[in-house]
């Protein structure tokens, strides 16, 4: 099955077929071994472990998993990344430091 389009909620969500546009969910998402999603994601948390061509952005954490193949910009405050997966583009790890932690290294 193939969804074209934008899907979008506030419930748990897990792919098993293909979705082309984007993602947008105010909870989970579980992409399935064989899942591709050639779509920006725009969720809470996502757990890859097929295959996601498209900028990823996570409010909690994100995972990819072994097998996994993954192309595009991730954001997130947790990215973990599985030996045997597969990943290309660049990490975004805008997280807020502890007070005084650039002071130190300066020092």
């Amino acid at each position: 099955m193939t969804v074209r389009g934008a899907l979008t909620g506030d419930e748990d969500v897990t792919v098993e077929g293909r979705v082309e546009g984007s993602v947008s969910l105010e909870a989970n998402l579980v992409v399935a071994r064989g899942a591709v999603l050639e779509a920006n994601l725009d969720v809470q948390q996502v757990d890859i472990h097929g295959q996601v061509v498209g900028d990823i952005t996570a409010s909690d954490v994100i995972t990819i998993h072994p097998g996994a193949q993954v192309a595009g910009t991730v954001r997130a405050p947790q990215i973990v990344v599985n030996e045997g997966s597969s990943f290309r583009g660049t990490f975004d790890m805008d997280v807020p430091l502890p007070e005084g932690l650039l002071q130190d290294v300066g020092e």
